[in-house]
């Protein structure tokens, strides 16, 4: 900075704050971008790998100014463009994850129709079951009555045909 005149330190001091709040920016934008960890962690790993590509450029920039501005400009441009990309691809994920679980969600519907459904022919068959022991009792009280008349009539002393000769002659 010694040979360098007021004016190309001050340009130099400009372009500085420039790329450092086009940085902050760019930092600020990635942190704020990230949705969930994973995301996180994928932003941040960018973020340590621009940090070291962008000091690598600025000390390029300190010889050639003009010409390296204009292609950090375009390389920044580029990975938020791939960084667009990236948000797309995990979008799409997300959007694939929600259409399965929409399915699931679907089939579980599907499962429980089956189970109302086994539930009322279980209720059928109980009702089956119940009048069918409402006629076993019916038909248990008819043989119950059967068996005591044959009961009483065996009680009964029978007179036989032998005895009632014997009584009259």
């Amino acid at each position: 900075m010694e040979g360098q005149t007021l004016q190309q330190q001050e340009w130099f001091v400009t372009i500085k704050s420039w790329l450092k709040t086009i940085m902050d920016f760019v930092s600020f934008f990635m942190k704020v971008g990230g949705i969930i960890g994973f995301l996180i962690s994928m932003i941040s790993l960018e973020i340590n790998i621009m940090n070291s590509n962008l000091k690598k450029e600025i000390n390029i920039m300190n010889s050639n100014l003009k010409k390296e501005i204009n292609s950090g400009f375009e390389r920044i441009d580029n990975r938020f463009e791939r960084m667009d990309n990236r948000f797309d691809r995990v979008d799409n994920r997300f959007d694939i994850i929600d259409h399965k679980f929409e399915l699931v969600d679907k089939r579980f519907d599907l499962i429980d129709q089956k189970f109302e459904l086994i539930d009322r022919k279980f209720k059928i068959v109980d009702n089956r079951f119940d009048l069918l022991e409402r006629e076993n009792a019916v038909i248990n009280k008819e043989i119950s009555n059967m068996n005591n008349k044959i009961d009483k009539f065996n009680k009964e002393k029978r007179i036989s045909p032998k005895e009632t000769y014997r009584r009259w002659w």
